[in-house]
């Protein structure tokens, strides 16, 4: 009969509605979720970009710290002190020389 339709009709769109209520609260989780993932990546973001720029900094710092590669100036240093060790390998030989006359 009309009733029996109306009823089943009824009964179908409490379902439909308690299923589009379901589904809508679930896609609100999922966006708050995906919200709250969103702000902890850009907060995670902003500290490293801030990491970035502080190591940028040192790094600059250290750079000029340094000064730029002289290799002139590396290769007289070498040089001398090549000379400095070529006399004090001279001055022992010539000291464990007196050693051995002494004895």
């Amino acid at each position: 009969t009309l009733e029996a339709e109306l009823r089943i009709l009824r009964s179908r769109d409490h379902d439909d509605a308690a299923s589009l209520e379901n589904m809508v609260r679930q896609v609100e989780d999922n966006l708050s979720r995906a919200v709250k993932r969103a702000e902890t990546a850009e907060m995670k973001a902003a500290k490293l970009k801030q990491e970035v720029k502080l190591l940028t900094l040192e790094v600059n710092e250290l750079r000029g710290a340094s000064g730029p590669i002289d290799r002139s100036r590396d290769h007289r240093l070498a040089s001398e002190l090549r000379a400095a060790v070529s006399s004090a390998e001279h001055s022992l030989r010539q000291m464990l020389s007196g050693v051995d006359t002494l004895r």
